[in-house]
């Protein structure tokens, strides 16, 4: 109870929330995350995962089929004393069953039935929150606002800078919000419980912090654009989420997100998928889209509809039409 009361407050603080207690009282139940503090033995928390990884591409299933073995897998998830390497082997050993060539759909479902049942999406948003959370001696700080005197359209920032991750951090990361990516666009019950996490883990500067990462793990961004793009496809009401991550200021900045940058990167897969992002940008929250949109943003867009790659090409075309219709 003393928990939930906390996130409501946080929230609320925070500015994040329009819901009446009972709606958000029934997201919390959704998520129903209790933090663990307690030492974790990270080596041997290895080995059992790596055995566990083997066993799964051996295609025994089970610890993945059954909510009491695979809340066990997730548990790490919650331990701010987790290292990387532990998070990472957790987010793997969830994904194999996707690559896997003997796995039976039948058996795909129940276990997208199991993640459900125990959280794994808000699981997975609550352990990348804990990874790069900054260090601090008084607990309850990361938990409640710094003085009565901030302002509500500011977010908490908790987050280490992402100059400050290492090369493990990214690479579990990477593998955390590529499951993510894949389930949010597997079911729509996924999708769903990101929504819900995002607002009540507030995570918003999490997540604009790891879109600047297109230099460092260009796939952490690819994933995270693909995955709001998909809030704003599928559940167009939760604009308003996408619009706290792209707009988000924290206590130490109000810079928002570089759309241009993104545009103008060597990958073509994000080309791609940030001139899908505006298009539906454009078409659920014109307002948001008017605050990023500039002249050199759409010279920029205007340019890659000339890319060498067809498929930037084609979605720089269909963000120009939503744009201007």
């Amino acid at each position: 109870m003393v928990i939930r009361s906390i996130f409501i407050f946080t929230a609320l603080r925070a500015g994040f929330l329009v819901l009446d207690e009972k709606e958000l009282q029934t997201k919390l139940l959704r998520i129903s995350i209790h933090e663990d503090n307690h030492p974790i033995e990270n080596e041997e928390w290895i080995v059992f995962l790596q055995r566990t990884i083997m066993e799964v591409m051996n295609g025994e299933l089970t610890s993945l089929m059954q909510c009491n073995l695979a809340n066990i897998i997730v548990s790490p998830l919650r331990n701010r004393n987790a290292s990387p390497k532990v998070l990472q082997y957790v987010a793997n050993i969830f994904s194999l069953p996707f690559v896997i060539r003997n796995s039976m759909e039948n058996s795909v479902e129940q276990m997208q039935k199991v993640y459900l049942d125990v959280k794994l999406i808000p699981n997975l948003v609550y352990g990348s929150k804990l990874l790069t959370k900054k260090r601090t001696t008084n607990s309850s700080h990361d938990s409640t606002p710094t003085s009565r005197s901030t302002p509500m359209s500011y977010a908490i920032d908790t987050t280490r800078s992402t100059s400050d991750l290492n090369g493990d951090d990214l690479q579990a990361l990477e593998h955390i919000y590529g499951l993510i990516c894949y389930l949010v666009h597997s079911d729509d019950q996924f999708l769903y419980q990101f929504c819900d996490a995002l607002m009540i883990l507030n995570v918003y500067v999490l997540i604009h912090k790891l879109l600047s990462l297109n230099k460092k793990k260009i796939k952490i961004v690819n994933d995270i654009i693909a995955i709001l793009t998909q809030v704003l496809r599928r559940t167009p009401e939760n604009y308003e989420l996408v619009n706290r991550v792209i707009l988000c200021a924290s206590l130490t900045t109000d810079e928002y997100l570089n759309f241009i940058n993104l545009l103008r990167s060597s990958n073509s897969l994000l080309r791609e998928r940030v001139c899908r992002f505006l298009m539906f940008l454009a078409k659920h929250d014109r307002n948001t889209f008017e605050v990023i949109w500039n002249e050199k943003t759409k010279e920029t867009l205007e340019a890659l509809v000339y890319d060498s790659m067809e498929n930037v090409r084609n979605a720089a075309e269909l963000c120009l039409e939503e744009i201007n219709s």
